[in-house]
């Protein structure tokens, strides 16, 4: 059974030894649920109470560490993100091909 705490709390004392490690890892050790995880990390990362350090796996799941970063993603998240933009850049122009132009 946990120590009585939110979700929060519990992942900001896990993460005071400044390992990275990814949702699923950090959702393990708190006996949480992943999204319910990811949604915190979210928030913290978007505020700079954490960074992505590295990515890991063929999913690319990324590496979190407590601490402001340099402001960069690693490499592989980076290729990947350029790879999600250039697929909705494509599907786009092939929802207007296909539409004639008209919406």
């Amino acid at each position: 059974m946990r120590e009585p705490g939110t979700l929060p709390d519990w992942i900001r004392a896990l993460m005071k030894d400044g390992r990275a490690r990814t949702a699923a890892q950090i959702a393990a050790v708190i006996d949480a649920r992943p999204r319910s995880v990811r949604a915190v990390l979210s928030k913290w990362l978007e505020s700079g109470e954490i960074h992505v350090c590295a990515s890991v796996g063929t999913s690319h799941e990324r590496l979190y560490r407590i601490g402001p970063g340099d402001g960069t993603l690693p490499p592989q998240l980076q290729a990947r993100e350029a790879s999600e933009s250039a697929m909705t850049v494509l599907a786009v122009a092939i929802d207007a091909m296909v539409r004639g132009g008209k919406r």
